[in-house]
């Protein structure tokens, strides 16, 4: 599997430092923003190579604070399928045309929340008892809604009465093929009880590498699946951090300490708090400071290797946690580290603006056939 995009840092890093150097490029950015938000080509790459390695296996994604809504059209494009908890993320969900059911995956949601998702065409809620199941019928009435059941061991269909359960969700990570094995022996159990189920949730993946390791226990177990059931594996934060970057100009520079715009960035202060390891891209073993503010106050971004620069140059951060990204705009990196001019646009407005622009074509051809 391709991994060159997220490995190889120091390349990446020499490769971006002369695109930011470009003046063009250098005039486009500021245009912008003094912070940008980047993209690597890399995560689609990867996520074809698994749905390659793995033919027929569902992927999801569960956002926390990463739903930029072009990053949510890019996983639409990928056909991979969301997890929504909160009710900010569900209004950008609900911008886009998922060709994946969106999963309603908060077992402590509130009636507000549980009505405004079905509103919004949402019909699959995850649940972890019967009470769930309640609370939510109590917030939407009767109707025909799916449960997916979230559990760590068998649960008999007994104890959920009468609600009849369509999917089942195991939590945690999946580092071993034993582990896909002790799995699916308790999805065996849980399919006997739950004949109902058309989709499994076997775990979660932190890295794609995994999936190489992983790729025979993955099939074998496909083959156990009743006919029509599918299997899923859910993508954790660290894929798509892992392909995410971002990209801010010197605005002050004292010795070794570089001031940078965090501003964007109001929850940045909480990750920083949790001693995440952001760093800079370079090939520079000199080490500094990076500061920035990110509320009223002026925070330690990193510290360690970030080169030696001068201010209006341009600093590239990895490792960035759950920065929340939502408003900067989007810029993509190619599988050849080269940065990109145009903002990311999914497949589907692409579709859209070609057949306008088609439309206007054809218009412009009848009116000349008219005027003629």
């Amino acid at each position: 599997m391709d991994t060159t995009t997220t490995n190889k840092a120091e390349t990446l890093g020499m490769t971006l430092r002369e695109a930011v150097g470009n003046k063009a490029l250098l005039q486009q950015l500021e245009g912008n923003t003094n912070t940008v938000f980047i993209l690597s080509d890399g995560l689609k790459e990867n996520i074809k190579s698994v749905q390659r390695e793995v033919p027929g296996l569902e992927l999801r994604y569960k956002p926390l604070s990463l739903y930029h809504a072009q990053l949510l059209e890019l996983c639409n494009d990928l056909g991979i399928g969301i997890t929504c908890c909160n009710e900010e993320l569900l209004e950008q969900a609900e911008k886009i045309d998922w060709k994946r059911e969106v999963l309603i995956g908060n077992e402590y949601a509130s009636n507000t929340f549980i009505r405004k998702a079905y509103a919004a065409g949402c019909t699959n809620f995850t649940v972890c008892n019967a009470g769930n199941i309640d609370n939510i019928l109590d917030a939407i009435g009767e109707v025909d809604v799916q449960f997916t059941l979230q559990v760590d061991d068998a649960i008999s269909a007994d104890e959920l009465g009468r609600y009849p359960v369509t999917g089942l969700l195991l939590e945690g990570e999946l580092e071993t093929p034993q582990d896909v094995a002790v799995r699916g022996e308790l999805l065996q159990r849980l399919l006997e009880q739950h004949p109902a189920v058309t989709n499994v949730t076997l775990g979660s993946i932190r890295k794609f590498e995994k999936v190489e390791q992983l790729k025979e226990a993955l099939v074998s177990l496909q083959k156990t699946l009743p006919p029509g059931c599918t299997l899923t594996v859910n993508l954790d934060q660290d894929i798509l951090e892992s392909s995410l970057f971002i990209v801010t100009r010197i605005l002050a520079k004292n010795g070794q300490s570089y001031t940078v715009d965090m501003s964007i960035y109001e929850e940045l202060l909480c990750y920083l708090d949790e001693d995440h390891d952001i760093s800079v891209i370079t090939d520079s073993p000199v080490t500094g400071t990076v500061l920035g503010k990110t509320g009223d106050e002026e925070d330690v971004i990193c510290v360690g290797a970030v080169g030696e620069h001068e201010v209006g140059e341009w600093l590239l951060l990895e490792n960035i946690a759950l920065v929340d990204c939502r408003e900067l705009p989007i810029f993509t990196v190619d599988m050849d580290l080269r940065l990109r001019l145009t903002e990311y646009q999914s497949a589907a407005r692409e579709i859209k603006e070609r057949q306008l622009e088609a439309s206007v074509r054809k218009r412009r051809k009848t009116l000349i056939t008219v005027t003629v």
